[in-house]
């Protein structure tokens, strides 16, 4: 699923954490992450089965506001591997964890 925020910190933020609301889980069964390329962050890194996973991408946002609303859900404890986020990030994106169907085999 898709959805396009608005460019403005304070509507990012709120529409984020609807979407946790909405799906529902823990802050830290979700994945806040930053990038200037969705289709590499999500198919080539994350690996993501874009039909299936619960997922929303804001585009067009500030680098500062974007540091900073993942800095927020972070702290709120939604999982962040640094190193992965990309330079430069004009996007943040959010995903739920779910187990993979071989882990739920045992």
């Amino acid at each position: 699923m898709y959805i396009e925020i608005k460019p403005d910190f304070t509507a990012t933020v709120c529409e984020l954490l609807k979407w946790i609301k909405f799906f529902g889980g823990n802050y830290n069964q979700w994945y806040v992450g930053l990038t200037n390329d969705s289709k590499h962050s999500f198919l080539d890194i994350h690996k993501l089965d874009l039909l299936e996973e619960a997922w929303i991408l804001s585009k067009k946002n500030s680098s500062p506001q974007l540091y900073f609303a993942k800095k927020l859900l972070t702290e709120m404890g939604c999982q962040n591997t640094p190193e992965l986020d990309m330079d430069e990030p004009d996007q943040i994106y959010l995903y739920q964890i779910r187990e993979s169907k071989a882990e739920k085999w045992f």
